[in-house]
């Protein structure tokens, strides 16, 4: 009918499969007979990392890598190196998640574990943006009539937010702003 299987016996399951386990238990000489029939479904796990990294808006910023541990039982070992140099590492954890914080630019190997076995090795990239700078031209004068200034910036992220005349309305595409002027 199955297979009689021993205390302490291991034995080779395929990767899907519905496992029938019968427990039987006899003392002699046949007083308390014990059986149990449990049916075991073996699941197939698909383990993945996703990685989700945000970068420095600004020179001179720090970064963020935020690592989950997908489709796989806890307890969830976390590091991260810079070379051979540990930056930091937790574990074990119930969350399947971890944001390692405040991150210098360079390039780090992140590390993702389970308990079970289960491992994840990548390199990551934190990238520092040039410095932001901005040169500015008059492209048409003020004289009687409204001026145009055009401001170039180089550097930092996109999108850039301008602001005219020490106000705090900031916008990300520079507009015509009416300004009075008199000529005398």
């Amino acid at each position: 009918m199955g297979r009689l299987i021993k205390a302490a016996m291991s034995f080779q399951l395929p990767l899907r499969a519905l496992i029938r386990l019968i427990l039987d238990k006899q003392e002699l000489p046949q007083i308390h007979v014990f059986s149990q029939y449990r049916d075991i479904q073996i699941r197939v796990r698909d383990f993945t990392v996703s990685t989700i990294i945000t970068q420095p808006l600004c020179n001179g910023d720090l970064g963020n890598i935020q690592l989950a541990a997908n489709d796989v039982e806890p307890q969830y070992f976390f590091s991260i190196y810079q070379g051979a140099t540990l930056v930091n590492s937790v574990g074990p954890i119930t969350e399947n998640n971890y944001t390692f914080g405040n991150l210098n630019p360079g390039t780090y190997t992140v590390n993702v574990g389970t308990e079970d076995g289960c491992t994840f090795t990548d390199d990551v990239e934190i990238i520092e943006p040039p410095l932001l700078t901005a040169t500015s031209a008059l492209t048409i004068p003020l004289t009687c009539n409204d001026g145009e200034i055009t401001v170039y910036p180089v550097g930092g992220t996109a999108p850039y937010f301008y602001f005219v005349n020490s106000t705090t309305d900031f916008q990300t595409v520079p507009r015509n702003s009416s300004y009075s002027s008199r000529c005398l």
